[in-house]
């Protein structure tokens, strides 16, 4: 199960090959909409989603491809194949000049950015894997995407700073 807050009002739920739009109604969350997901074998369970600017479609982590989707049908408009390990991570970052990218992150630690406007692949970031427990921290800042890469070993922490521009 993927939870997505979209804002103090909304939040998105993936699981299996559903998802849940939930809404903030007489101060009560509600289930607006519950859209299942053609089962294919070539991709796996959503393990990610998000809600695109524009606000009618969805981003769905399934296995290593990113599916762009009507958030009202769940209709299928663009499959973004680039990662070749299990999606974990999709969100919309706005730079500080007001651009708008998908990011996406798998399992092997390659981080996508991705234009929202024809889905094409902006940049790719190769992350070094230094040990197996290795996680991320993304964080938006004033001046653009600041994720954070820590690497755990033996209780030493090494932290590597990334922009979209690469390695700081």
């Amino acid at each position: 199960t993927y939870i997505s807050i979209i804002d103090e009002k909304r939040f998105l739920i993936a699981f299996e090959h559903n998802y849940e739009y939930y809404e903030l109604k007489q101060n009560k969350y509600e289930c607006t909409k519950n859209i299942k997901i053609e089962k294919d074998k070539k991709k796996g369970d959503l393990k990610a989603i998000t809600l695109l600017k524009d606000q009618t479609k969805v981003a769905c982590g399934e296995g290593n491809i990113i599916s762009i989707r009507e958030l009202e049908t769940g209709k299928l408009i663009s499959n973004l194949t680039k990662h070749k390990g299990s999606l974990q991570v999709l969100f919309i970052h706005k730079s500080a000049i007001h651009q708008f990218y998908l990011v996406s992150c798998c399992s092997d630690m390659n981080l996508c950015f991705w234009n929202l406007d024809n889905y094409s692949l902006i940049k790719e970031l190769e992350v070094d894997i230094k040990s197996p427990t290795s996680y991320l921290i993304l964080k938006n800042t004033l001046d653009d995407l600041m994720i954070t890469v820590g690497y755990s070993f033996l209780n030493k922490i090494d932290l590597d700073l990334l922009t979209i521009e690469g390695k700081v």
